[in-house]
């Protein structure tokens, strides 16, 4: 784990010296587990006092449990660590944004390939009251032009994936 905290601290001193060194920056961890990651990355920032001195440091955390930990795992570095509950709630300004596992837990969405079409693949009780996958009666309204090529070819029972970019798009608002 310190080698993921070095190698992301160096990729963040990288990518704040090519947004022009700004102080204060906002380093952000979206997911941050345990806070071990982000504890790394505090222990070895200091090899870079103004880099150190300019962070911001905002972690986005729902589950209690693992608030306690990454305040443990925290204590002690520094003052000005901030917790959000969500994406939409970090402050304005530059950010330099972690996200080790944050995109695995994002929810995902699976069409199936049907005779007629691509129809979304559900989550529904069985007779037994059992969760078990079934498929939406009717196909997604023009899924088919949204699909790449190859994929707009797939057979009969062919699964297709996507996660919806909502939440990814938080990350990086349009200017007007």
């Amino acid at each position: 784990s310190r080698e993921i905290g070095q190698f992301a601290l160096a990729e963040a001193a990288a990518v704040w010296k090519s947004m022009g060194m700004p102080n204060p920056v906002r380093l952000i961890e979206l997911g941050p587990g345990r806070g071990t990651m982000m504890a790394d990355m505090l222990r070895a920032i200091r090899v870079l006092p103004s880099f150190y001195q300019a962070v911001s440091v905002h972690l986005v955390e729902i589950n209690p449990a693992l608030i306690a930990k990454q305040k443990e795992a925290l204590h002690g570095f520094r003052s000005g660590v901030t917790w959000h509950d969500s994406i939409a709630d970090l402050p304005d300004g530059p950010p330099i944004i972690l996200a080790n596992e944050y995109f695995d837990a994002l929810p995902v969405h699976q069409a199936i390939r049907q005779q007629h079409g691509w129809h979304e693949r559900v989550i529904m009780l069985n007779e037994q009251d059992q969760l078990v996958f079934g498929v939406a009666p009717e196909p997604l309204h023009r899924f088919e032009v949204l699909l790449p090529p190859l994929v707009r070819m797939a057979p009969v029972g062919a699964i297709f994936e996507w996660r919806p970019t909502q939440e990814i798009m938080r990350l990086a608002p349009f200017e007007d």
